[in-house]
């Protein structure tokens, strides 16, 4: 089985890539850098292939803003497993406390975003 490394050699993938920084100006789509470019899927699912995406939630980026983004990934997948449904079910997360999360979510997403130019903050 090849690992993801040999997969993103794949010729279904370069195209692909090839396909999304063509569709992108060859321009990171979070800043106007066009080096160190790379393409980001905005998510993954278990057993699909690099090339199985649809452009839709393909990204070209730098990596400055990859490195970005994965971290506001992480940050997003962290509420969501807060919302963990065990904590819904056994009253741990009530229906307030659960309005209270996305809000604070919401003030917490605004604070990463730089106002001035939209990109993520690094140091956020």
């Amino acid at each position: 089985m090849p690992t993801y490394a040999e997969k993103l050699r794949d010729p279904r993938w370069l195209r692909l890539k090839s396909e999304v920084m063509e569709r992108d100006g060859h321009t990171c789509v979070m800043c106007p850098n066009k080096k160190e470019l790379t393409v980001h899927h905005g998510y993954y699912e278990p057993k699909m292939e690099p090339w199985d995406y649809d452009m839709s939630v393909l990204w070209t980026l730098c990596w400055p803003c990859h490195q970005r983004a994965q971290q506001a990934l992480g940050f997003i997948h962290s509420i969501f497993a807060e919302m963990h449904p065990i904590n819904v079910v056994t009253g741990v997360l009530t229906e307030d406390g659960m309005d209270q999360l996305v809000r604070g979510f919401a003030e917490d997403l605004r604070i990463m975003v730089d106002v001035n130019d939209g990109a993520l903050m690094a140091d956020a």
